[in-house]
């Protein structure tokens, strides 16, 4: 009987230490699938062969970078004929989808560029989206 006692008391505690093991390294890794999707994605809005780059002024957590979430914020920005709403042709793009889908995934993207034509950038009230920056900075 006490051999019994002896090899279930092992089990036991080999048993709890495996559990506590086993929570550990679960724990591990959802800290470190916490971290991940909270690190801040900066987004660009730039005309290619150019200087014309414009920062968003917020980053968005990787958990929350979506299309929708982006063409969000696209909207957020003022264009001349206030009756309009913006359009890039870039959006539609498998190009705009891979970058999307890179920046969710992957840890060493920080930045998602969104790319437009002149003509595209030219659509943006940029006079009003400098004086919003400046009245948000003070």
């Amino acid at each position: 009987m006490s051999e019994f006692i002896n090899i279930f008391g092992f089990s036991s505690d080999a048993l709890g230490i495996g559990g506590a093991l086993f929570s550990l390294l679960i724990w591990l890794k959802m800290r470190t699938e916490k971290k991940f999707n909270e690190q801040r994605i900066k987004i660009q809005l730039t005309v290619p062969n150019t200087t014309l780059s414009f920062d968003f002024p917020y980053e968005i957590e990787r958990k929350f970078l979506s299309r929708s979430e982006l063409q969000g914020l696209l909207c957020m920005l003022p264009v001349h004929n206030s009756s309009n709403r913006y359009s890039l042709s870039f959006l539609t793009t498998s190009a705009y989808f891979q970058k999307l889908k890179k920046a969710q995934d992957e840890e060493n993207t920080t930045v998602i560029e969104i790319t437009c034509t002149q003509a595209e950038w030219d659509d943006f009230d940029w006079e009003k989206i400098q004086a919003n920056q400046n009245q948000n900075q003070n």
